[in-house]
């Protein structure tokens, strides 16, 4: 119970970090805005909340980074979660997984299979997720990040690669 309540607390809306206060705010309130929280948390975030795969690409890749003046190990867990693109056709679904942060990195990166679909005529669209981040770490301002799958093949080349595929 009390573990538990104790890796939570930092998540409370109130706790804000002061470096997301604007800028006079941060000057106006300075040692006090330290003061007031004398440990604040560390962030972690994905780096973009967009991703676009490059048509014929194998892997999307996916950069999760964590504040700057971490120090020791730390970690978060991560997964997919379907949109218009579906697992198994458009890419691999992952359950969730812990992802390890080792003390001297700051950035860490994710990598979802991608399934070549000659069927995929539109982008389509799957999201990866992050959470539950190890304690003395609060989650950053992205948590989840939109991945586009465009086509394999563009308009005019549909109707060849559907008669290649017809061909005994």
């Amino acid at each position: 119970g009390f573990a538990v309540q104790s890796v939570l607390q930092p998540l409370q809306p109130a706790a804000v970090p002061s470096h997301e206060q604007p800028a006079s705010e941060n000057v106006r309130r300075g040692s006090a805005a330290a003061e007031s929280h004398p440990a604040a948390a560390e962030q972690i975030t994905l780096s973009a909340d967009t991703y676009r795969v490059r048509s014929g690409e194998r892997f999307a890749e996916i950069n999760v980074r964590r504040s700057n003046e971490s120090r020791g190990n730390s970690s978060f867990v991560w997964w997919t979660e379907a949109s218009s693109a579906r697992p198994g056709s458009d890419f691999v679904s992952q359950n969730r997984t812990t992802q390890l942060f080792l003390k001297t990195r700051h950035s860490a990166k994710l990598f979802i299979r991608i399934v070549p679909n000659p069927a995929r005529t539109r982008t389509q669209m799957f999201y990866v997720r992050i959470g539950e981040p190890s304690a003395g770490y609060l989650l950053g301002p992205v948590t989840r990040a939109a991945i586009l799958i465009p086509p394999l093949v563009t308009g005019a080349d549909t109707k060849s690669v559907d008669a290649v595929r017809q061909q005994p």
